[in-house]
């Protein structure tokens, strides 16, 4: 009997231990738990938040978002931290003002040609090129030109040879043949794209298909001047050439100088 009872004790002791010990162990997840969620408060994150209604297949422009910083616990699950992630990039689905942009909302078209046109009232226009006339396969996406038009016949009334216009100057170029960067060139190409606004793109439209033959004119990174040029006749040529020869002549005698941060050109002798 004595030792039935001890039995009893032991199991209610045990029991009673096993009670305490989750009592225990509760109070101490329960601890844990309101630590952290107390830091989740307090600790701020990079969260990228629409500043206007932003329709479904809308390019994301950096003007259309903003980044605040929100407490952990109020961003929402995979939201884009920070403006590289969101601009150039396609909504799938409308976003509303003040919302948080997510992984989820986005489908990332930034190799999509529309994507690189770099704003609005801008378009991009593919010129037909061959060899030579297109810089023999030695253009980049990012450079610019200048785009020169020579017209086969006569624009006067009486024939006079092919006359010659640069069309448009300091042109920025979007793709050489398909390739949209520098990466993806073929070194062979019949066509390139450039940036130009609606009213140029119907000036070249006319330009190539009344058969004008297009010649591109590569510039340098930092050369943006836009130049008075008049239009070139066959039957000048000659005149030209003398003109022209001389203009070289002076213009190889003179040498840029750099003086105190200060560019000037003057004249070799």
């Amino acid at each position: 009997m004595k030792q039935k009872r001890i039995l009893i004790y032991s199991i209610a002791s045990g029991i009673l231990g096993i009670i305490l010990i989750s009592i225990y162990v509760y109070r101490v997840e329960s601890k844990l738990k309101n630590n952290l969620h107390d830091r989740a408060k307090n600790i701020k994150v990079n969260v990228v938040i629409a500043l206007e209604d932003i329709p479904a297949e809308t390019v994301l422009r950096d003007d259309m978002i903003s980044v605040k910083k929100l407490s952990e616990k109020s961003a929402m699950p995979m939201a884009l931290s920070c403006r590289e992630e969101a601009v150039g990039q396609i909504a799938v689905k409308d976003i509303v003002k003040g919302a948080q942009l997510t992984a989820y909302q986005i489908n990332d078209k930034r190799d999509n040609l529309s994507s690189k046109i770099p704003g609005k009232g801008l378009r991009a226009l593919s010129l037909p090129v061959i060899g030579v006339n297109g810089l023999s396969g030695l253009l980049e996406p990012g450079n610019r030109v200048d785009i020169i038009g020579t017209f086969k016949e006569n624009l006067s009334g009486s024939y006079s040879g092919p006359t010659t216009y640069t069309l448009l100057q300091n042109v920025h170029v979007l793709a050489v043949g398909s390739a949209l960067s520098k990466n993806t060139i073929s070194g062979h190409y019949s066509s390139v794209t450039v940036v130009v606004t609606p009213d140029e793109s119907e000036i070249l439209s006319l330009a190539i298909n009344s058969g004008t033959v297009i010649t591109l004119s590569l510039r340098t990174s930092d050369d943006t001047d836009i130049l008075e040029l008049k239009k070139k006749k066959f039957k000048e040529l000659f005149d030209l050439k003398a003109t022209l020869n001389k203009k070289r002549k002076e213009h190889l005698k003179s040498v840029e100088v750099i003086r105190r941060n200060e560019k000037k050109i003057e004249k070799v002798r």
